[in-house]
Formats: C-alpha cells, structure tokens, sequence
C-alpha cells in the first residue's frame, strides 16, 4: 500500500477544535483554559457548562470571546474562536437556545465556514 501525503501547504489548512464541559469555569479555571489554549495551536474551542449566566462578547490577546449564558447553574457556553482565523468583523454568531447551543459563521474571502456548539 502506497502512503501519499499532501504537500505541506495543505496541510496548514487544517481548523483545530476543542471542546470540553467545564462543569462550572471559575476564575481560576478560566485563567488556566486560556492559558493553555494559547499555548497550543486551537482555532476553534467551545467550553460548556461554564455556570455563567452573562451573555457577552469580548477580546482576550488570542481569541474573540462570544458567552451564551442562561439563569440555570448547569448552562453556559463560551464560544473562542482565534485571531488567526479572520477578523473580529467577518464573525457572526447566533444563540439558537441560550447557554445551550450557539451558531457561528466565519466569513470568509472565497467561503464561510459554519460551527455549531452545544
């Protein structure tokens, strides 16, 4: 069996996700995801059940930060989506069931690419 590997700028076009339930993102923890995802290489990351109920939008030196949050104590989703991706203006999102599940849109030159999270 022949191996066939794509030429190596292809292989950059790869979107990195990460997703994870924070059962309840608390300062500390929160300082520690952001260090971490800073620290790798993640284009997209989704954290669940931050136990925030703020809906926000924010710059941190990395990432556009987008929160759904909602009353109850066991939602909350906070949407990260990096820098490197495309600029703050070609992202729109949409909360389709608040602190449940959110819909992004990355636009971009020649296509968009859709993200949903829950």
């Amino acid at each position: 069996c022949l191996q066939h590997h794509p030429p190596r700028n292809h292989l950059r076009r790869r979107l990195t996700c990460f997703s994870w339930n924070s059962g309840g993102l608390a300062a500390a923890k929160f300082d520690f995801v952001m260090q971490w995802l800073s620290n790798n290489p993640v284009d997209l990351a989704f954290v669940q059940g931050t136990h925030w109920n703020l809906d926000s939008e924010w710059c941190h030196p990395d990432f556009f930060c987008h929160h759904s949050g909602h009353n109850s104590h066991q939602a909350g989703l906070l949407c990260l989506i990096s820098k490197r991706l495309c600029p703050m203006d070609r992202i729109t999102s949409r909360v389709v069931i608040p602190g449940r599940l959110v819909h992004l849109r990355l636009h971009g030159d020649q296509r968009s690419n859709d993200a949903t999270a829950s």
